[in-house]
């Protein structure tokens, strides 16, 4: 099992990283990133910018 930490210093736990969707929130005005976000098992997490880039790479 592995496991990142989302903005709040949680553990969230997966069994695969393919199992994660990422995505980026977005500004409507700037089109700036917002909000990192990793989805696992329908719930949805912000993590950091390093933290999503980590699991960038590893898909």
């Amino acid at each position: 099992m592995k496991s990142f930490k989302d903005i709040d210093g949680n553990n969230v736990s997966f069994e695969n990283i393919n199992e994660l969707v990422l995505d980026l929130q977005t500004d409507i005005v700037t089109d700036d990133v917002t909000a990192y976000l990793v989805c696992v098992e329908d719930r949805t997490y912000e993590v950091s910018k390093k933290t999503y880039q980590a699991i960038e790479s590893k898909k």
